[in-house]
Parts: C-alpha cells; structure tokens; sequence
C-alpha cells in the first residue's frame, strides 16, 4: 500500500516527532512506499529566484518533498493565509507528478490543505483519511472583526467541501472528536486519535486498521 502524506507544518519542527511521519516510517519499516509532502524544512535558506522550489530527501525511508514556501509563527494573518494558498496550489501541481498512492492522508489546519488533498482524492479516485488537530475555522470565528469572521467564512466552507470528500476523518483531541462526531457522524466516520499518542508502534496500529479497511473496499 503507498502512502501520500500531506502535512505543511510537519517540518516546522523534528520532524522525527510528528505522528504523520511516525505513522509513515512505520509503513515503510513494513515494506510498504510512503511519501511525505511538508513544507520547507529549517534551515533550507531562501537565496533568490534560482532556489530550488522542492528538495527532496530519503529520511528513515520516507521520501520527503519539501516545498520551499516559508512560515513563520508570527506571521499575520494575510501573510499566513498567502502562504497557505501558494502551498496548496503546490501540493495540487507536485502531487499530479508522483505515483498514484492508495490512500491520502492530509493534517488540517490550515484547512487549504485538506482542500488540495481533497482535490488529489478525486483526481486519483483514492480514499481521504484527514486529520484534524484543530478546529481552524472555529477558533478564528472565536476573535472577531470583519475580516476575520469572513476568512473564518470562506475556511469554513473550505472545511465542509474536504470533510464531504474524506472517507474517515481522524480528530486529534477529545474536544476536536466531539465536535466532529456531533457534525459529521454518523454520515462520517470519525475516529479519535490523539496527537499526544507518543510510540511509532502506538501511532501505527491506531491507523492500521482504518487503512487496512479503506483498502480492502477497493
């Protein structure tokens, strides 16, 4: 089974501790293909018009794309919010490019990401597993002001047009799971899987099954 991971924050951080790429190293330790799309990784310096747009690296097995769109915590909104538009139309161009995958598994917030993933879903007729850590459009909707309410608006109904593609949404936190079950369940099915689960072997059989599922109806 090959695996297509969408996650643009994944390698803000040691990517070594995210449960996405957990979850890939574990298909792969399995002899299975796992590919990871993420954005730029620390330290990929930006030096002008000639900088590679993707750097692509083999870690612990996983291939890893890296895009080269930059983000920074501390970003407005309008900035963040053009980053994750320039990294969703990459998504939807790098993952036309790349073997079909039998699954796609996409990490939301930013909801622009689910919507990309959404997209390769139809293009490629694969299941969409999202995983939600964050309830993005509902937290935004939360501080106010016109332009926010109307980003949170527009997100929203990003949201709802990627949940009707999933075929299994994952929820992060008990909260999260709460809220999702009450909105999509049980037309959905919503599963809680917590993104403090710590253990590539915990991660991996939480997932397994909803995978091992998802391709025995194909």
């Amino acid at each position: 089974m090959k695996l297509l991971i969408i996650s643009q924050h994944l390698a803000m951080e040691d990517p070594g501790q995210d449960n996405l790429f957990q979850l890939a190293k574990a298909h792969t330790d399995e002899g299975q293909q796992a590919t990871v799309i993420t954005a730029r990784k620390p330290g990929y310096a930006d030096t002008g018009k000639r900088e590679k747009k993707i750097l692509m690296e083999m870690k612990d097995g996983v291939l890893m794309l890296h895009l080269n769109i930059p983000y920074e915590h501390e970003m407005g909104l309008m900035a963040k919010l053009n980053v994750f538009y320039r990294y969703a139309r990459q998504v939807r161009k790098v993952g036309r490019s790349i073997p079909k995958p039998d699954v796609i598994i996409a990490a939301s917030p930013p909801p622009t990401v689910s919507l990309a993933a959404a997209y390769l879903s139809r293009r490629f007729k694969v299941p969409l597993v999202l995983n939600i850590s964050e309830l993005y459009s509902d937290n935004l909707a939360r501080k106010g002001g016109i332009t926010v309410s109307i980003v949170a608006k527009i997100t929203g109904l990003m949201d709802r047009l990627a949940y009707a593609r999933a075929s299994i949404i994952t929820a992060g936190s008990e909260s999260v799971y709460s809220v999702m079950e009450e909105r999509y369940g049980p037309a959905k099915k919503v599963t809680l899987i917590e993104d403090s689960l710590i253990g590539k072997s915990k991660i991996y059989n939480s997932y397994r099954m909803l995978l091992d599922s998802l391709h025995k109806k194909r």
